[in-house]
């Protein structure tokens, strides 16, 4: 299926694809559509509440090439509705979020090679008898930014014949080793055809894939400058041999990857002739078992955990941009939408910008609001529900408008089996159609919250027992792919690496690394859960805001359902009398943090002379003013916060 790879290594529409990859154009955080040539082509709509005009465009943007939408199965919007993002007053983004080229990228595409030298792309790829570093095996794809092929590593390379290649690979610290005989893909851009935008997506995806390391998630190689003028780049990652989990849903011309067992698949039938296909007109559907599908949920959830915890979101999770191999693994791939952000109090909402595929929009991204990581929850939520269903969508419609309408008002209900409908479309529907397990349907409610905020985690996520199952299947599947390997090595040492499971070694210690830190967040979500099912509970000194402008220092204690206010300096004060004051936590509203010179909390300038804290926190009274504190670091504002939230059940 050489198709398939290409949706998630190369920004380019094949033929034979199913999903639409219908991609929003950015919006500044005003409200304010960010220019772009390319939105000429997109029908306008005009918010008639606003004047602001809308573009929702005809061809995905910014990667793809102009194509004729007739025929794919993604809504369309309708002349006269509502317009596809909404700006809402108040919703700007003020916090500082970090652009992923600003923040000290290791990879510039274009100065690399000013320092090592120029190179041409047959040093790189091309043929054999080139002496190239990889031989082209076939096209996957082309758009109009370039070109993507799998390759093979030229096992005859000489480094010493291409010493410029060689330098800037030496130059780059970030670059991994290939392996020869090894596939992969070799995705071939023209800066020069690229808007400034585009290039920003193809510095982010390099910048974003070379500073992961999970084997859940593309794994960069390397990248090379080509040319004199530093405009052509070569960037080399991993090949995902089953193609994109979209075109897999629909695919009938190859079985599915192995799940639970070695002794299914032979790697010797693996290779660029294994491919699936891409999703032909009248093709069934493939439909996984509850089992199958958590076994790739719980690979797109580790992959998640470990984006999120480098700050990062991906922004456009779709099962078009997951990658299968015939091993059974799970690859999430394409991050040029990705976002670094700053590590903040808040940080689950941090992003401007309205990017994605249509159906896999979570509620606050169709509202224009701030979002953050668990954006990336609901669209892996739909993912999920794809493959316990047969590809079908937990919300579908005609058209743009209805499919916002639906999945802000719908109230989503967990279907129980595959509908019949699916089971009749899907080929062996019948032997997989078992009834959904309670857990499996209580998970799905819960990543379709509507509210970012009670939406779970990835790391709340794996600690569920349902997840904790799954995630131990998969280690069970990867001990067998590793005790198969071992007992092929035993018996001929020097067999070529190509026909076992692990053909690089380095790939086996990174799943096994992958699924020890799943135990460990699991273990860490525990403790956590234990910890904090206890009465919330936390003190320190505080600064009062008063009216005068003069921040006073006090000592503040939560403790059940009290919170104590003390004049005192010292803890001995907090226990009650004359100098405290007790306030119970069914008298406040609510807590959030503030800004120290708010004019709505502060109504006069601060006293000359005075201390005025960095960060500061607002106490909303049911009947009464605010209650603003200050506080010394970011660090104690989190604690506070934390702590607050979880004993008004805020969070």
């Amino acid at each position: 299926m050489g198709s398939g790879n290409a949706k998630g290594h190369i920004p380019v529409r094949s033929k034979g694809t199913t999903d639409g990859d219908c991609t929003i154009i950015p919006v500044k955080p005003n409200g304010v559509r960010t220019a772009s040539p390319l939105a000429a082509a997109g029908r306008q709509h005009t918010n008639n509440s606003t004047g602001t005009a809308t573009y929702v465009p005809d061809i995905a943007l910014p990667r793809m090439s102009p194509v004729n939408r007739n025929g794919h199965d993604y809504p369309t919007g309708t002349g006269g509705g509502s317009p596809l993002i909404h700006s809402e007053p108040g919703n700007n983004v003020s916090r500082s979020v970090s652009s992923p080229l600003a923040d000290n990228s290791p990879i510039p595409l274009s100065d690399l090679a000013s320092h090592v030298g120029y190179i041409g792309l047959t040093d790189v790829v091309g043929a054999a008898e080139n002496g190239s570093k990889y031989i082209k095996i076939r096209a996957i794809g082309k758009g109009a930014y370039g070109e993507a092929y799998i390759v093979r590593r030229n096992p005859a390379y000489d480094p010493s014949a291409h010493p410029a290649a060689e330098a800037q690979i030496q130059s780059n610290a970030l670059a991994n080793p290939t392996q020869p005989n090894g596939l992969y893909v070799a995705k071939i851009m023209d800066l020069r055809a690229m808007q400034t935008q585009d290039r920003q997506y193809a510095q982010t995806e390099i910048m974003c894939l070379a500073h992961t390391h999970h084997f859940a998630i593309i794994r960069y190689y390397e990248h090379y400058v080509l040319d004199s003028d530093a405009e052509t780049v070569v960037i080399v990652t991993e090949f995902a041999d089953h193609g994109d989990l979209r075109q897999n849903l629909y695919s009938t011309s190859s079985p599915p990857p192995t799940f639970l067992g070695a002794d299914s698949f032979s790697p010797s039938n693996a290779g660029p002739g294994a491919a699936v296909d891409g999703a032909e007109s009248g093709a069934s559907r493939m439909l996984l078992s509850e089992r199958e599908a958590g076994t790739y949920f719980v690979q797109l959830l580790l992959a998640l955990h470990h984006i999120h915890a480098r700050r990062m979101i991906h922004r456009d999770i779709k099962s078009a941009n997951l990658l299968l191999t015939s091993r059974g693994f799970l690859k999430l791939g394409d991050f040029g939408f990705s976002q670094k952000y700053e590590s903040t109090v808040s940080s689950e909402t941090i992003a401007g910008t309205f990017l994605g595929t249509p159906y896999y929009l979570s509620p606050e991204m169709w509202k224009g609001k701030r979002y953050g990581k668990k954006a990336d929850i609901w669209a892996a939520g739909v993912v999920l529900y794809e493959l316990l269903m047969g590809g079908r969508r937990p919300f579908e419609a005609g058209g743009l408008p209805e499919l916002r309408s639906c999945v802000l008002e719908q109230e989503f209900i967990p279907p129980t089996a595959p509908l019949p409908s699916v089971i009749a479309e899907c080929r062996h529907g019948e032997s997989t159609a078992a009834p959904f397990s309670n857990d499996m349907r209580e998970l799905l409610v819960a990543v379709f919250e509507k509210e970012p905020e009670r939406r779970p985690s990835a790391e709340e996520l794996l600690h569920r027992p349902i997840m904790q199952h799954h995630l131990y299947m998969f280690e069970k599947h990867v001990q067998s792919l590793a005790s198969a390997d071992a007992a092929k090595l035993a018996v001929d040492p020097s067999l070529d690496r190509q026909q076992l499971f692990f053909p690089d070694a380095a790939d086996q210690t990174l799943v096994l690394q992958g699924i020890a830190e799943g135990k460990q967040v699991i273990e860490n979500e525990a403790k956590r859960t234990i910890s904090e099912g206890a009465a919330p509970r936390y003190e320190g000194v505080v600064y009062k805001d008063s009216h005068n402008g003069v921040w006073k220092e006090r000592y503040l204690m939560l403790d059940g359902n009290m919170l104590t206010i003390s004049l005192s300096k010292g803890k001995e004060a907090v226990s009650g009398g004359e100098r405290s004051k007790r306030v119970p936590l069914s008298s406040i509203k609510s807590v959030s943090p503030c800004e120290v010179e708010d004019a709505h909390v502060r109504v006069a300038a601060s006293a000359p002379g005075g201390y005025k804290p960095p960060y500061a926190f607002a106490v909303a009274m049911v009947s009464s003013n605010s209650i603003v504190f200050g506080v010394a670091s970011a660090t104690e504002l989190d604690k506070w916060m934390h702590t607050l939230m979880r004993a008004l059940q805020m969070d």
